[in-house]
């Protein structure tokens, strides 16, 4: 196929399109005139979805509302039950075919950590973390084929360096 300006609408095959090539400002344009359409239709796209996903949300809310108290309800009924249960015999479990009902007794712990380092410092309770300030350090490194350098103009192992070129496409709305 030529680069002449020939497909003036989306609906064309992209693998049809193999043969095409940019090789001008004129054909360059016309790629980034495809552009601009694709990302209006994206646009579009994503705007039906997003009508439609609130919809579906919505209604999933609903459902979800529904099925919450009614499992709230049942299981406020067999908590209940549990507890009466757990008064006359502490080891109480039920098996049915629909399911089990058990209780497990455990602690549950709330700390103040300001007070307990306080309270643990210099002991083997305290840990102490190193992390290295990537982003200040990075700033004072140069780059020497892949290398990183110091200030002091020495290498610096464990870091090496690599220069990527990233295209940047931008159509305009």
């Amino acid at each position: 196929m030529n680069n002449e300006l020939e497909v003036d609408t989306l609906d064309f095959n992209v693998e049809e399109q193999e043969g095409f090539r940019v090789t001008d400002a004129s054909s360059a344009d016309w790629a980034l005139m495809k552009l601009r359409e694709v990302a209006k239709q994206e646009e579009l796209d994503n705007k039906l979805y997003n009508e439609n996903l609130a919809r579906i949300d919505d209604w999933r809310q609903q459902a979800k509302d529904r099925t919450d108290r009614k499992r709230e309800y049942f299981e406020g009924l067999l908590d209940d039950y549990m507890h009466e249960q757990l008064k006359e015999d502490p080891k109480y479990k039920l098996s049915t075919p629909n399911g089990r009902l058990s209780a497990t007794n455990r602690t549950t712990w709330t700390h103040d950590d300001n007070k307990l380092l306080e309270r643990l410092e210099g002991t083997e309770f305290i840990k102490t973390t190193q992390k290295v300030k990537w982003g200040d350090f990075k700033k004072t490194l140069k780059v020497v084929n892949g290398k990183a350098i110091d200030e002091n103009g020495e290498i610096v192992e464990g870091v090496t360096a690599e220069k990527v070129t990233t295209i940047n496409i931008k159509t305009e709305m």
